[in-house]
């Protein structure tokens, strides 16, 4: 049997649209199985074309199985329009005519409407809603696990009070999964920020120089100045920054300072014994070195001067290194694996830092041995 040019473009458009060759004879009633599995190599203008523009009316038959592909197969309009040879806008005029009408108007008056099933089409779309769903809520999903691992947020926390820099961080993580638009619907973040943030994540860090000067001296000084000392040093070497910065950097570099352990108040006083006399009566001036010792145990041929127990004022120079030393030596470590000696040793050590290297405010950003020095005494 011989078959026109028009039925034979036709059964080729057929197949390769939809690729079975069983379904495009089932559908046109023609040709046979040998027949057209030898037609793409026949008749090669007809089929291997891409991207070939058809400016003739479509066959019904062609239209209906487009109009399965993209609502039922949930197939792009965009692909499958490249595979068929007609326009995506055209395909989009075939979808609007279907629902509007519920079949094809073929411009020939002998042909009849092909019918295609309302309901097919119906629940098609609840399933594609459904999809759509899910993939939402997958997006949530995905958003609220990047914002408890790379954030370390609490998966409780309302996403719209992040930072913009935060947002844009999770956005960064997941844009290659999801579009840009949907990503900065759900923590309402406008596109125009998100850029502003990527660029500002990306650019180069003006402090880097900085952020390792601040870092090695947080880690020389044994982990335990603020940002207060930590900008003195730096003003003392020539590094003129805001303390804010300085702070906003430490901050961001995790160097947090070991904090003191208040002690709740106790009425217990003690053992009561025979009061010493208080002579230094919190004058802790000396006009020279060696005039006035600070300690917690008794030498011999020292002239002791001791206030009532139980009121620290009076004590607060000598308490204050004590606790100094416990917060920035003792405290937070183990020592289950030191002998008396390396314990000795590393008291020698913090009280030597301590007098050389340990910068005070009350002695204007100098150490006790420099401030020694600034006055004349010798060390």
């Amino acid at each position: 049997m011989r078959y026109t040019k028009e039925q034979i473009s036709t059964a080729l458009l057929l197949l390769k649209a939809i690729g079975s060759p069983n379904k495009v004879i089932k559908t046109l009633g023609y040709p046979s199985s040998p027949m057209l599995y030898h037609w793409p190599d026949m008749y090669p203008e007809y089929y291997d074309v891409p991207d070939q523009k058809h400016w003739k009316q479509a066959p019904n038959e062609l239209k209906q199985c487009i109009i399965k592909r993209c609502i039922i197969g949930g197939e792009s309009v965009k692909l499958v329009a490249e595979g068929v040879g007609y326009t995506p806008s055209l395909i989009y005029k075939w979808i609007r005519e279907y629902r509007k009408k519920g079949h094809f108007l073929s411009m020939k008056k002998a042909a009849t409407n092909v019918e295609v099933n309302p309901s097919d089409i119906e629940s098609a779309e609840d399933i594609n809603a459904l999809k759509a769903q899910m993939f939402d809520m997958q997006m949530e999903i995905d958003i609220l696990k990047e914002t408890i691992n790379v954030l370390k947020k609490d998966p409780g926390i309302d996403q719209t009070t992040l930072a913009n820099r935060e947002k844009a961080v999770i956005i960064d993580a997941l844009k290659n999964k999801y579009a840009l638009p949907s990503l900065c619907k759900k923590p309402d973040l406008a596109k125009s920020s998100y850029y502003y943030q990527e660029k500002a994540i990306h650019a180069k860090d003006k402090y880097l120089e900085l952020r390792k000067k601040i870092v090695q001296l947080f880690h020389d000084n044994r982990n335990v100045f603020g940002y207060r000392k930590i900008h003195t040093l730096l003003r003392m070497a020539g590094i003129i920054v805001s303390e804010k910065v300085v702070r906003r950097i430490m901050k961001q570099e995790s160097l947090i300072v070991k904090q003191r352990h208040r002690q709740k108040y106790n009425s217990y006083k003690g053992e009561i014994t025979p009061a010493v006399e208080n002579v230094i009566n919190r004058d802790f001036h000396a006009d020279k070195p060696n005039q006035k010792w600070l300690t917690d145990i008794t030498e011999a041929g020292l002239t002791r001067s001791m206030s009532k127990k139980g009121f620290s004022p009076d004590n607060s120079a000598c308490e204050g290194f004590f606790g100094h030393l416990k917060t920035e030596m003792f405290y937070g470590r183990n020592w289950d694996d030191y002998s008396i000696d390396d314990f000795i040793q590393e008291i020698d050590t913090y009280i030597h830092w301590y007098c050389s290297d340990r910068i005070k405010s009350t002695l204007g950003g100098l150490s006790p041995l420099d401030y020694r020095r600034s006055i004349g005494v010798r060390v």
